[in-house]
């Protein structure tokens, strides 16, 4: 799997960016036989920092399979209920610099494209604002007391994540008659320095998916290694 991204500064408190991702392959797992189909997806999003601990964002999601399926439209711009498009508007607070306590979370809110929840016999739907929260905190340095170099400069980021109104089944790995938290994780990083102004951050995230339902087929732990190149 390749997950690319690009962030371009537009001014001191506005950028955009673009994340995609894609496996390479069609078929990514079976379950009882049936095959399921991988996808690509393909994102695009503003950011704009209101001062220096919040900021507001909204990505505009595409993620089409690689194989047409019955029922599904995956035209770029149809946001409906059978559409493979979403409009996510978020708030991201972080006091990770120069606050006492290093706290940062999120809140997110799906306001657009395929969000709806069924009612009645099935024919009729509304708009879930599926929600998403999470909260983490930052730990610098954390191994500094350790003699060995190779553990030096490693921050550690734990983190929990929770999706509140998972009624639409948005998010598949979830329960989807309660809220569950679907992202236990915590995250090493460390920053090497090539050059006067570029800066090689490299990840190793460990998380779990503590939902008691929809869990079969992905699993509930993942261990996930990122590059990132900062210019």
């Amino acid at each position: 799997m390749a997950q690319p991204s690009f962030n371009y500064a537009v001014s001191n408190k506005l950028s955009v960016g673009i994340w995609a991702t894609t496996n390479f392959q069609q078929d990514y797992y079976e379950n009882d036989g049936v095959t399921q189909k991988g996808y690509h997806e393909f994102d695009l999003g503003l950011t704009y920092k209101l001062n220096n601990f919040l900021t507001l964002q909204i990505w505009d999601y595409y993620w089409p399979a690689l194989q047409r399926m019955d029922g599904v439209d995956t035209d770029y711009f149809n946001y409906g209920p059978n559409g493979v498009k979403t409009i996510d508007a978020s708030a991201v607070f972080d006091f990770s610099d120069g606050y006492q306590f290093a706290f940062d979370g999120i809140i997110s809110t799906i306001i657009g494209g395929n969000d709806y929840r069924y009612i009645a016999d099935g024919t009729d739907y509304s708009r879930n604002y599926t929600t998403y929260v999470e909260l983490g905190y930052q730990f610098p340095d954390i191994f500094a007391l350790f003699p060995a170099k190779c553990l030096q400069n490693i921050d550690a980021h734990p983190a929990i994540g929770a999706v509140l109104n998972n009624e639409a089944e948005y998010y598949t790995y979830g329960n989807y008659d309660r809220p569950s938290f679907v992202n236990l994780a915590l995250n090493l990083t460390r920053e090497f320095q090539i050059g006067e102004s570029i800066t090689l951050p490299i990840t190793i995230t460990y998380t779990h998916n503590a939902a008691t339902a929809n869990t079969e087929i992905y699993g509930k732990n993942f261990l996930i290694a990122g590059i990132s190149f900062w210019y």
